[in-house]
């Protein structure tokens, strides 16, 4: 589907912010044309008026060789052939054999580019670069990448940072985690520290409060990409500290 942008105005000063606003247009695919117009249709019969046009560039931008390097950061280049005088290029990038695609960049005027691959997924991707000359849309695939593995993304639910809990009471510790295999992986490792002594394993885990005062809970997460880690600091109450009052008595 292409999309066109233009600008509706009631004044005879078209676009300008005072009177004018900005809309979008979608078309349905159609076969290959030269131009995209917008026209004001007047009253009655008296014709049209052109208000927005765009011309094609001539033939469509043409990308070539597709290139992927991978180190302690990514980079990305190609070549491109266009009569365009000007180009706008996006990246995307499939860990699913080109099934689905996710955007990694987007209003690029080099002819390349380099990211960071804290966030990228491991194993074979596959990137996409797409040219824009303003008229015409093309792309280009990149030959499978393989990814290094990458450490566990953890952080810890419960208990909540700075919050205060009652001393002797069931407290729960739970976790999130992003895997570079996803939800499923069998070689990921979680494991719970109170005050830097081992007390439990697993998503969720359950424990009696500490005693009164301030204390630390750790996560650490292993798996075949690395090891992570988060903390959260809290603080645990005696029930005099938690309600202001000391316990009722019998007379």
């Amino acid at each position: 589907m292409a999309v066109a942008l233009g600008v509706h105005s009631r004044s005879a000063n078209l676009g300008t912010p005072r009177t004018g606003y900005a809309f979008q247009a979608f078309l349905s695919d159609v076969e290959p044309g030269s131009a995209l117009r917008i026209v004001r249709l007047s009253e009655g019969d008296h014709g049209s008026e052109e208000v927005w046009v765009r011309k094609a560039h001539g033939e469509p931008p043409r990308i070539g060789d597709v290139s992927v390097r991978i180190a302690k950061e990514g980079r990305i280049d190609w070549d491109v052939i266009s009569a365009a005088e000007t180009l706008e290029f996006s990246i995307q990038y499939s860990k699913d054999k080109g099934k689905s695609w996710n955007g990694l960049a987007a209003g690029i005027r080099e002819r390349g580019y380099r990211f960071p691959l804290d966030e990228m997924p491991s194993g074979d991707v596959i990137f996409r670069v797409l040219a824009h000359d303003g008229f015409y849309s093309t792309y280009a695939d990149s030959k499978p990448v393989r990814t290094r593995p990458r450490p566990p993304v953890v952080s810890i639910l419960h208990p909540n940072e700075g919050r205060t809990y009652q001393a002797g009471l069931p407290l729960r510790l739970a976790a999130a985690v992003n895997t570079q295999v996803g939800a499923k992986n069998d070689k990921l490792e979680l494991s719970w520290f109170l005050d830097d002594k081992a007390v439990g394993e697993g998503m969720e885990y359950f424990l009696t409060a500490p005693e009164p005062g301030r204390h630390q809970c750790r996560l650490v997460a292993r798996d075949d990409g690395g090891e992570s880690e988060a903390r959260v600091t809290f603080t645990t109450v005696g029930e005099a500290s938690r309600t202001g009052r000391g316990r009722p008595t019998k007379k």
